[in-house]
């Protein structure tokens, strides 16, 4: 068997070869075994991971101010407030300016992800009692709330590098909000984004349904018997100049650089289906999908390996779709992409999940975010092999070309993260994790009186979703319906002429 030493000097494969003679192993797959450290029970696996998140907020006595502060700082045009009274759920849907009272969402309470957001909570009280408790959903795909933050160093000339400082909240501190995405130079605690879990959509099934088709395709197809080659499958921008382009500027360099066929050397050893949207297309066409809403991301499953790359939204979502397969996933970079600003994050970016999952170990992880990709590379596999790359297409076929020759290596990094998947990420799990967060929070707020301020105030809205959760087809768009009935029927101006009381403590939130 060559050593990674001797690969790296093996010619790239010559163009427009289909199947280049790669290094084979005779080493029988190993009994995998789960790592050390692994997590045995719910309280291990996510307790200790929510407790330190929402430790910030532990000695703060959160009021209907601080709630109120919440839905400041999340993003106009897509935040959503919503509370728990007695196991009711309410819609913040107005608020208060000075001239009159307004929509809380500039696009309107009408958005796609906003009724996703509130379906998730519905389906998680369905399952879950909880106390009462305001929760703010930042539902964009990046944090919000800064820790630190970068200012000018005094006295230095303009090319200086910035500073570093924490971020001052003020008397009320820092806002509590739930996000789809935080890292560790935020505050927002992560957040299940129901638009990849439970959502139901032309496409794709709920997250339980193709966690179910991709197991069964996994077992079908044993890994010995996978096509020795890699796949990657994501959206590819199409323009330099797009816009696309400026947000995922890792896709492009990898596809630029190292899928084209002639140039880079790595299209004989890595499929790709661009754009994303087609291939769902063509899959469908093909009779594919087969009532399950899952075999599209089957074929992923006939692969020794699993390219995927970090984008602007959802790809940490989609994480779960290629862990679940069985063959190892080769993650290049992890860093949210750069605002429209140009501001990048420098830390990597978590979902509520992430801390389950260790490089080397569930997955093979290339720090290409902040290097150039021609600039050497270094790859940790477990604690005894390292790859060093020179670039990152060296660095990609060379990580390939290892877990070609190290089968039983490649096979239990596979599985290893096949198993978080399987016990940790199934709807259950996520329900539950939803549910625990929502009995800190409100524990936190056990003195802010919700059980007295929400129902009496005209800027919510009570809002009864039972029906939509019992539908089979778009759950979403019932909840839709049900969100701009509620606001219909409970603008301030209905509510006076109602005769309804407002209460002095509307000051509270408006």
């Amino acid at each position: 068997m060559p050593s990674p030493r001797e690969m790296l000097t093996q010619p790239a494969a010559a163009c427009g070869r289909d199947d280049p003679p790669l290094a084979s192993s005779s080493e029988p797959a190993s009994s995998c075994t789960a790592p050390l450290g692994e997590p045995s029970s719910f309280e291990e696996a996510f307790g200790a991971a929510i407790s330190r998140r929402l430790q910030p907020w532990n000695a703060t006595w959160m009021g209907m101010q601080h709630i109120n502060q919440q839905l400041l700082m999340a993003a106009e045009w897509c935040r959503v407030q919503l509370c728990v009274v007695h196991g009711r759920l309410y819609l913040r849907g107005w608020w208060r300016s000075r001239a009159a009272a307004s929509p809380l969402m500039r696009e309107n309470l009408g958005g796609f992800r906003h009724h996703t957001a509130i379906l998730g909570l519905a389906e998680t009280l369905k399952r879950h009692a909880v106390e009462d408790v305001c929760i703010t959903i930042n539902c964009q795909d990046r944090p919000s709330v800064w820790k630190y933050m970068s200012v000018p160093r005094p006295g230095r000339s303009a090319g200086a590098p910035p500073m570093i400082v924490p971020v001052r909240w003020g008397r009320l501190g820092a806002p509590l909000l739930l996000s789809y995405m935080s890292s560790k130079d935020h505050l927002d605690v992560p957040w299940p984004d129901y638009l990849f879990w439970g959502r139901t959509s032309k496409l794709v099934a709920p997250w339980e349904v193709v966690l179910r088709g991709i197991t069964d395709e996994s077992a079908r197809v044993p890994y010995r018997a996978r096509l020795r080659r890699a796949v990657y499958s994501a959206s590819v921008p199409q323009s330099n100049k797009s816009f696309e382009a400026r947000m995922k500027p890792l896709r492009q360099e990898f596809v630029r650089r190292c899928l084209s066929r002639c140039d880079g050397g790595l299209a004989p050893l890595v499929d790709m289906e661009k754009p994303w949207d087609e291939a769902m297309a063509r899959l469908i066409r093909e009779g594919l999908k087969n009532g399950t809403g899952s075999l599209q991301f089957n074929k992923n499953c006939h692969y020794r390996s699993i390219v995927q790359l970090q984008g602007r939204s959802a790809w940490l979502d989609h994480w779960k779709m290629d862990l679940a397969c069985g063959s190892p996933v080769v993650f290049l970079g992890d860093r949210a992409m750069p605002e429209s600003d140009g501001f990048a994050y420098s830390s990597p970016a978590k979902s509520f999940f992430s801390h389950l999952l260790q490089p080397g170990q569930h997955y093979i992880h290339i720090d290409a975010d902040h290097q150039h990709p021609d600039e050497r590379m270094l790859v940790k596999i477990g604690s005894n092999t390292t790859l060093i790359g020179h670039g990152l297409c060296h660095t990609v076929e060379l990580t390939h070309r290892w877990l070609l020759a190290n089968e039983g290596n490649a096979s239990c990094i596979g599985q290893s993260g096949q198993r978080v998947v399987r016990r940790w990420l199934r709807m259950q799990r996520v329900y539950q994790y939803m549910a625990a967060v929502l009995r800190k929070i409100a524990a936190i707020q056990a003195y802010a009186r919700i059980h007295i301020y929400v129902p009496s105030s005209v800027w919510f809205v009570r809002l009864n979703v039972s029906d939509c959760l019992e539908r089979d087809d778009d759950r979403v768009a019932c909840v839709g319906a049900r969100v701009q009935a509620a606001l219909a029927a409970g603008t301030p101006a209905a509510a006076k002429a109602a005769n309804a009381p407002v209460k002095p403590v509307d000051w509270w939130l408006g």
